[in-house]
């Protein structure tokens, strides 16, 4: 194995001279709609690309009641996307959808689509509030 650094990415030549870039991890912005839980720039999302494999975490919380309700919704509308990813890193062949564990034994669903839209939805057993707990730590193949 050889490694060389390039600014931030890190190239891996393996077995038989293939190479396997590392992005590192890249912080993404909220949108306007969401924040980090408990205001912990520790909870920043973030997403890392190494080969063709995807990394995505981070620790959401609902900015308002609205947008909390719309979590608690099974659709997927403005109210709810949480962020979009940078090109280059949304899935391909399908959505990808991953249940989370939320606050106490409540639930909810991240929906990472192709167009690199990212929705938080169908949060429950209770209904979602300003603040609630959702963390997310998701992975996926690209091409």
């Amino acid at each position: 194995v050889w490694v060389q650094f390039f600014g931030r990415r890190l190239i891996i030549l393996g077995k038989g001279g293939g190479v396997l870039e590392d992005t590192g991890w890249v912080d993404i912005t909220w949108s306007t709609n969401f924040q980090n839980y408990g205001g912990s720039p520790e909870s920043q999302p973030q997403i890392r690309r190494f080969g063709k494999i995807v990394y995505l975490e981070g620790d959401a919380a609902c900015t308002d009641a609205t947008v909390a309700a719309a979590v608690s919704s099974s659709t997927t509308v403005s109210t709810n996307i949480m962020f979009t990813l940078p090109e280059g890193f949304p899935p391909v062949g399908g959505d990808v959808v991953v249940v989370c564990q939320g606050s106490g034994a409540n639930r909810w669903a991240i929906r990472v689509q192709q167009n690199g839209i990212v929705y938080a939805h169908r949060y429950g057993l209770d209904a979602a509030s300003t603040g609630s707990w959702l963390p997310f730590n998701v992975t996926w193949m690209v091409e």
